[in-house]
């Protein structure tokens, strides 16, 4: 870099000893991380050294070309330093130079960015990629050094002829979603019931979707008071308990080339690929965010934790630096842009949360599109071409979400105003009803004798709030 030798410099960074095949989603504070990032930001400052401005905007373009290929993720402190670089350009030259840098959010339903309005492409996953995947997980992960470590060759061969008989649109780690840990239960105690109700609610809601779901699970769920419901909704293959179930739920995956369901970020299965092979890894943690479904809890229906489940699916988009148009977006590091929730924390990639850069043309109207992160409705993007499609559910479900962000703004000025109105006349109402009432008491006439006992008519029908058809819940 101090030679001005912009090409041995970029020979040099695509060595896998230099970038060494770097996961940063998974991987959020490597000690490599800090000594890329500050080469990165010499380059940006050695950029206002050359004098042509050619030269400049191509060895740009040619940094954010490596971020693209090698999924480099930068901290919150390098937009900082291209704003500064793309602002001194400007001044030098004058109506030459039209880029700029803002931070944005990507739409993770549709992949939109939130800035420039274009939609980013979808990560893709190869066949030759997929093969890859499947070999280096029955070798390397099941079978291994000792394949009794795991699980037993009768039942490796019988899985696999299993798999041979059809595909699938969903796999579902039963045992995962079973003993997720739901509000207001003991840390170490989850009822049996309520482990098979919520797993029964949750193939439910893909079989109303018409979906083919494969649940894995261990011999236990026979004992389940819903096995009978979720054995009739969905396939179900339960493997004794010696043998590790992760492995197959991924290799059902990528047999039937279809999402997962579980909460469980395969951090031993990547560790041990990565120790292998760190493309293996890369590749591992690249297939996962596109095809993992999260758990975030189920909804609480007549104070039971039946109801349905509250899932965030992979997103529509690619996860690493991409150009779309003329604009390049580079993904902030993971946990560095905000403190993590405990549901962040839980998932690779979790697009309501997770900024970028955009840098290109200036924008004059950014997009005023709301973030939809937490949608239980079969994403459209997943739908097959053949099947009927759910164009109009998708609507009705976003209109409703809108007209609900509408209400929920709306309610602290004119809601309020309005029950604070409503209070005023019951109130009225009441008092005068009251009035009446005690004026009702048959009083005694003067001289005669006190009677013992008052009578009084019957009270007037004072009509209540609810027959009113006014919601009393403020």
């Amino acid at each position: 870099l101090k030679e001005d030798n912009i090409n041995l410099l970029f020979e040099l960074m695509s060595l896998p000893c230099f970038h060494e095949y770097q996961v940063p989603l998974r991987y959020v504070k490597h000690p490599s991380f800090e000594a890329k990032e500050g080469l990165y930001s010499d380059i940006l400052e050695a950029i206002l050294k050359f004098p042509d401005l050619s030269k400049r905007l191509a060895v740009l373009e040619r940094l954010l070309q490596y971020f693209h290929k090698y999924d480099v993720h930068v901290t919150k402190q390098f937009p900082v330093k291209v704003v500064s670089l793309l602002a001194d350009m400007r001044k030098e030259h004058i109506d030459q130079v039209d880029l700029h840098c803002r931070l944005t959010k990507i739409d993770y339903v549709t992949g939109t960015c939130m800035c420039c309005g274009n939609k980013l492409p979808r990560t893709e996953i190869t066949d030759k990629e997929t093969q890859t995947l499947m070999k280096a997980i029955r070798d390397l992960v099941i079978i291994g050094d000792d394949i009794y470590q795991s699980t037993d060759p009768k039942e490796l061969r019988l899985f696999e002829k299993f798999l041979e008989k059809g595909k699938y649109d969903l796999v579902i780690d039963g045992l995962n979603v079973s003993y997720q840990r739901v509000p207001g239960l003991a840390d170490r105690f989850k009822p049996t019931g309520i482990s098979s109700a919520n797993l029964m609610e949750t193939v439910k809601l893909f079989f109303k979707q018409k979906k083919k779901v494969l649940v894995i699970h261990r011999p236990e769920l026979k004992g389940f008071p819903h096995y009978p419901e979720i054995d009739s909704m969905a396939t179900v293959y339960m493997f004794d308990s010696v043998s590790q179930d992760d492995p197959f739920l991924i290799l059902a995956s990528l047999k039937s080339k279809c999402l997962f369901l579980s909460n469980d970020l395969m951090r031993q299965h990547n560790h041990l690929l990565a120790e292998k092979d760190p493309y293996l890894g890369q590749l591992f943690t690249k297939w996962q965010v596109k095809q993992q479904v999260f758990l975030t809890g189920f909804e609480k229906v007549k104070h039971n934790y039946t109801g349905p489940p509250k899932l965030i699916f992979p997103p529509a988009h690619d996860v690493t630096p991409t150009k779309t148009g003329s604009y390049w977006h580079i993904p902030i590091r993971k946990g560095d842009a905000r403190q993590l929730t405990l549901v962040q924390d839980k998932t690779l990639y979790f697009g309501h949360s997770q900024a970028w850069d955009c840098i290109g043309p200036k924008v004059t109207e950014a997009s005023a599109r709301d973030m939809i992160f937490d949608q239980i409705e079969w994403p459209l993007w997943l739908q097959d071409k053949d099947a009927p499609t759910q164009t109009l559910k998708q609507a009705r479900s976003i209109k409703s979400n809108d007209l609900k962000r509408s209400w929920n703004k709306t309610k602290r000025e004119e809601g309020v105003k309005i029950s604070d109105e409503l209070d005023e006349y019951f109130t009225k109402f009441r008092q005068e009803r009251r009035l009446e009432h005690n004026r009702s008491y048959v009083r005694d006439e003067p001289g005669e004798k006190k009677s013992k006992r008052r009578k009084r008519r019957e009270p007037p029908n004072v009509i209540s709030r609810s027959e009113w058809g006014v919601d009393t819940h403020r």
